[in-house]
């Protein structure tokens, strides 16, 4: 199966990111990773979604026809004007993963809005 796209990515799930407090939030606007634990490679492929590392080192694949919708999530943290608006992937089980994409610390910028367009058509092509 052909490579669509790939990329880093910091990740969570909707029960994590609901249990945590105002504190993490704030912390997670200097460093993602307060609120987004796991990370590594998110391949794209024709028909689903690989990411390494999101549970003991073992990947994840979600395939296209396990995902209801997809699209840039309201701020999950927020300090003056940074916002972290993460990519979020509604299963159809009703699980969320919550995506931040090439995210850079220094300055605090992702690809999240590129690969919103991109997971976008994919799904509508799956």
């Amino acid at each position: 199966m052909k490579t669509v796209a790939a990329a880093q990515y910091l990740g969570t799930n909707g029960r994590h990111l609901a249990a945590l407090t105002r504190a993490d939030r704030l912390r997670a606007v200097l460093d993602p990773r307060a609120l987004f634990p796991r990370s590594g490679t998110l391949t794209l492929f024709d028909n689903r979604i690989v990411l390494t590392g999101w549970e003991h080192d073992a990947p994840v694949t979600v395939h296209a026809r396990e995902v209801a919708t997809v699209g840039i999530a309201p701020p999950v943290a927020t300090l003056r004007r940074v916002v972290v608006r993460p990519i979020a992937l509604h299963h159809d089980n009703g699980e969320t993963l919550y995506l931040m994409i090439n995210h850079r610390r220094l300055p605090n910028r992702d690809e999240n809005a590129e690969w919103a367009v991109l997971l976008a058509n994919w799904l509508s092509r799956g």
